[in-house]
């Protein structure tokens, strides 16, 4: 069990090697110290294990139609908002795998929502633009992702019909694989959903965390006391294994 009001992290993956093993890594952290289910909705065919030790794992058929570039494939990332909707009666959060919470401090701050009814975009001022949210933070109940975004059934229809749109919205990162197709495409729904709360937590989320932007240094007692808001991890995991094994073990404990 858990104080935090949300039931699961929905995650994503494909066999892309940076990302490899940072599922093992951050459901441990997810589960053990925030009480909150992992769920992993990987794409393609693991060449690893996938331990279900601290989560649920599901694999997803790539649907090659719709990949552009194997390396970087956006539909990995339209994963997170079908993978959402699957649970209809739990309250969701999407979340990059190599980016996980230290502290309980994005959580309290969305507290003040109804998360029986809202859909709740949480770092809405990552990118100072009302047409383009990151597809991180966002939280709901799995019956509203489905409605918001009108997930269809099947995976394979769903991530298709997105790709339909994937020349409705211009320049994405300029490279040309529409990377960043899910970021714009969900925010071009949303804006119409009637039950949308735009929470700006990026700032504060931002300015407390171990980002592999600057370094890998940070205080231990610190992060003992619930200081660092997340870590965006270095990559591999292997190379930085013994500093990102000391920040899980330092991490405070927020489950019940």
């Amino acid at each position: 069990m858990s104080n935090i009001p949300i039931d699961r992290v929905i995650l994503v993956l494909n066999d892309n090697p940076l990302y490899l093993d940072f599922w093992n890594y951050s459901s441990k952290i997810w589960k053990v110290n925030f009480g909150i289910t992992p769920t992993l909705f990987f794409v393609g065919k693991p060449s690893v294990k996938l331990s279900e030790k601290f989560g649920e794992v599901y694999i997803l058929p790539e649907v090659n139609e719709v990949i552009v570039n194997s390396d970087r494939d956006w539909s990995v990332t339209w994963a997170l908002f079908w993978g959402a909707s699957q649970f209809k009666d739990d309250i969701c959060i999407t979340h990059g795998i190599d980016q996980i919470p230290l502290s309980n401090r994005f959580f309290k701050s969305i507290e003040k929502y109804n998360l029986n009814k809202d859909y709740i975009i949480g770092l809405a001022d990552a990118y100072s633009n009302p047409n383009w949210y990151v597809s991180s933070h966002h939280v709901a109940k799995g019956s509203i992702f489905k409605k918001a975004l009108s997930i269809k059934d099947r995976w394979e229809d769903e991530v298709k019909s997105v790709f339909s749109f994937r020349n409705n919205y211009g320049p994405m990162y300029n490279t040309g694989d529409f990377w960043g197709l899910d970021e714009l495409h969900s925010s071009f729904i949303l804006k119409n959903f009637p039950d949308i709360k735009l929470h700006n937590g990026f700032e504060n989320l931002k300015s407390h965390r171990i980002d592999r932007a600057y370094s890998l240094d940070f205080d231990r007692d610190l992060l003992k006391q619930g200081y660092y808001s997340e870590i965006h991890a270095h990559r591999p995991y292997k190379k930085y294994k013994s500093s990102l094994d000391l920040i899980s073990d330092l991490c405070p404990i927020y489950s019940k």
